[in-house]
């Protein structure tokens, strides 16, 4: 397999989880260039697990401003260092199972889409109830905007080539920039594929504040409906 990719992890408060999650990447087989954790201002030890492991470039956030804004200091990054052709996007919480890397990267040696997104199978019982209906909206209404389906826009877990992320616009903070990367990623013609994902649900806290991100998630919607 030629796939050569980068990891992007935004990080917050996720000193428990994060050094499982960085152990089990550095055991895959076919194993990234660099691993990108963006601390997004944690007031625990996620900064100080990082140095146990090589290959880890650490971007801190003096302070927490998002999913979004952490997410787009870890694509400038990326974007500065030419080597790798794909960056892998992932969260830090342990949702993401570190073996599903494969099948994204598989998917992306035998599929010539541009953005690969993860699939959850949102089942009652393996995704709270309130979850599965924000998801579903979400991705009917972004499916229609974008006249491409998107099965599961809210998941984090992706794969894209380094062109679209040279190529869209991406200003949101918090985790709208999901939608927003979906839909900018589409306007400019790029290709979607799928890739079908474990529901991983822990316990974790949630930092989705659903009534307010639902506001924020249709603001984007319209926002990127009449932006050129």
């Amino acid at each position: 397999m030629n796939i050569t990719y980068d990891i992007l992890i935004p990080a917050y408060n996720a000193q428990n989880s994060l050094p499982q999650i960085l152990q089990a990447i550095f055991e895959l087989e076919h194993k990234p260039g660099l691993i990108y954790v963006v601390d997004d201002g944690s007031t625990d030890q996620t900064a100080q697990v990082t140095s146990a492991f090589s290959q880890i470039r650490l971007i801190q956030l003096k302070r927490n401003r998002g999913k979004g804004a952490a997410l787009r200091a870890g694509i400038e990054q990326f974007l500065q260092n030419k080597q790798s052709e794909f960056l892998l996007m992932m969260d830090a919480d342990g949702q993401h199972p570190v073996a599903s890397i494969q099948d994204f990267l598989s998917k992306a040696a035998i599929n010539n889409a541009d953005v690969f997104i993860g699939h959850r199978f949102q089942k009652i019982g393996k995704m709270p109830l309130a979850r599965i209906f924000s998801n579903t909206m979400s991705s009917i209404i972004t499916s229609w905007v974008t006249g491409v389906k998107i099965p599961d826009s809210q998941c984090g877990f992706r794969l894209l080539k380094r062109s679209v992320l040279e190529s869209v616009r991406l200003t949101e903070d918090g985790f709208q920039i999901e939608t927003e990367l979906i839909v900018e990623a589409a306007k400019k013609g790029f290709r979607f594929n799928f890739v079908p994902i474990p529901t991983v649900y822990n316990g974790q806290k949630s930092y989705i504040k659903h009534v307010n991100d639902t506001i924020r998630f249709m603001k984007i919607i319209l926002r990127e409906t009449f932006r050129p």
